[in-house]
């Protein structure tokens, strides 16, 4: 079955990692696909994420993106 979150999300963090482009939250689909449709929890959550991903690269851990 064809997973269209998904597949936004891949393009969007290749293209970034292609040409260098570091996109800003707000700027990103899971972001302001929770925007969209859910509440402040979700947009809570995305934020966590964020950050524990942003820390895992200081630490040098890439996380692998499903």
């Amino acid at each position: 079955m064809f997973d269209g979150e998904a597949f936004v999300r891949m393009g969007e963090e290749a293209f970034g990692r292609q040409i260098g482009y570091k996109r800003e939250q707000k700027e990103n689909f899971a972001y302001c696909n929770a925007v969209k449709d859910s509440g402040v929890a979700a947009i809570q959550e995305q934020a966590r994420a964020r950050i524990e991903q942003e820390q895992q690269k200081s630490r040098g851990l890439y996380p692998i993106l499903i």
